[in-house]
């Protein structure tokens, strides 16, 4: 086999590489297993006491908020499966089949989306193989809150600072906080998957080129 020709093998194998970890990558970074439950009314708050929910009911293509976290829906009727994106990020979705059937997705650290969620399939009867319909989709979620402003010893509340608003009920809530951890943490892992794929691919580039300017006499 002439060098040039190995040369050629080589960068050829290199650049796969560097896709398939570029392809397998990604996909880790996003995609997550469903946890199935036989108890289809499970609640955000049983699964954790601090989650608040948004219950969507019936679930549906379109927008729904609850006034803090705001959730766009895609629906699939024929597949029974839905892809999902929010404003804030998502501790959990809990996708309900039935009374006896649920899907728990749960995210860590917390998403602002995702693709192909569903419920547990059909073990048997005409349907089996097939994933259970949607029944309800609740999304769980919490809102981080800086602690309440400190009072003096007159009994005056001393003034919030920059950048945050005070709650009827005194608790300060800072806006900066939603919605960034996952963009942070995730962009991160995606952003160094990237370009330890892309340094691989250079180098199979690299290799393929070099194996053209090998010499004749060198075969």
């Amino acid at each position: 086999m002439s060098k040039r020709t190995s040369l050629r093998r080589v960068g050829l194998v290199l650049g796969i590489v560097a896709m398939s970890a570029l392809v397998a990558g990604a996909s880790a970074s996003w995609a997550t297993e469903p946890t199935p439950f036989d108890n289809g009314r499970m609640h955000c708050a049983d699964f954790n006491p601090s989650w608040t929910e948004l219950e969507v009911d019936p679930p549906s293509t379109g927008e729904f908020s609850d006034g803090v976290l705001t959730v766009d829906i895609v629906l699939d009727h024929e597949v029974h499966a839905i892809d999902w994106s929010s404003n804030i990020g998502v501790d959990a979705v809990f996708m309900k089949g039935s009374e006896t059937i649920g899907n728990l997705y749960n995210y860590d650290p917390e998403a602002t989306s995702d693709t192909g969620l569903h419920n547990p399939v059909h073990e048997s009867g005409p349907k089996a193989g097939e994933y259970y319909s949607i029944n309800l989709v609740r999304f769980c979620y919490d809102v981080e809150t800086s602690p309440s402003p400190s009072v003096s010893p007159t009994g005056t509340e001393t003034s919030p600072s920059p950048g945050t608003t005070v709650s009827p009920t005194g608790v300060q809530t800072s806006p900066s906080v939603l919605g960034t951890k996952v963009v942070a943490e995730t962009g991160s892992s995606v952003w160094q998957l990237f370009v330890a794929g892309l340094t691989m691919l250079l180098m199979g580039v690299a290799a393929f080129a070099l194996s053209f300017r090998v010499r004749p006499g060198d075969r």
